[in-house]
């Protein structure tokens, strides 16, 4: 994302505008930030992920829905686009603005060098406030490492699952089904460097 946001406009304005845009913008509580381009390894992990999300998924009664779907942020006044949502269920949009789903039950987002820190931290804080939410995953794109937050209501937490080898599965529960990391990186190409690093943080543990 852009560092430096364009003066505050209104919620009207920003729907305006980026339905005549060719580039994507998030709206921050009156701020418009533009969204940087994907890198390769981003985009094939993405599609990999909607096409083994949406095989798992069946029959369910759900729908997986690609990141050129705005999601509103009502308690803190946003628009996003998530990498990818998924909703059970009847899908629910913003009055008069169809393209803004209201009701994400699970979030996915690839991690990028240049967004992690925001989807880690000031994101996940902002989608935590949508009731709807379950599920919040963190997909590597460097090595293989699937991160999922899971709400436990009775709690008022989030639980933290990972899996970071290829033979493992990471389980997304409001959904009731596991990903296999094998197939959520399939023919993902890791840099050597990555591998190197993953081994020596493994072995300092």
């Amino acid at each position: 994302m852009a560092t430096l946001p364009t003066p505050r406009i209104t919620r009207a304005e920003y729907l305006s505008a980026e339905r005549a845009r060719v580039e994507k913008h998030e709206y921050h509580n009156g701020q418009v930030y533009a969204m940087s381009g994907a890198s390769p390894e981003h985009c094939h992990i993405a599609a990999n992920l909607i096409t083994t999300i949406n095989r798992y998924l069946g029959d369910l009664p759900c729908v997986v829905y690609t990141s050129d779907l705005k999601v509103r942020v009502k308690a803190t006044n946003r628009y996003v686009y998530p990498d990818l949502t998924v909703v059970c269920g009847a899908a629910e949009f913003e009055e008069f603005n169809q393209d803004v789903l209201i009701n994400p039950l699970v979030i996915v987002e690839v991690l990028s060098p240049s967004t992690e820190s925001y989807d880690r931290g000031d994101k996940f804080i902002n989608y935590r406030t949508l009731d709807s939410l379950e599920c919040y995953i963190l997909v590597n794109q460097v090595r293989p490492l699937i991160e999922a937050y899971t709400r436990d209501r009775a709690a008022g937490i989030w639980n933290l699952r990972d899996a970071r080898e290829l033979n493992q599965e990471i389980a997304i529960p409001p959904v009731a089904i596991s990903l296999p990391l094998a197939e959520v990186y399939r023919k993902v190409a890791f840099q050597p460097k990555a591998s190197e690093e993953l081994e020596v943080e493994t072995n300092r543990r």
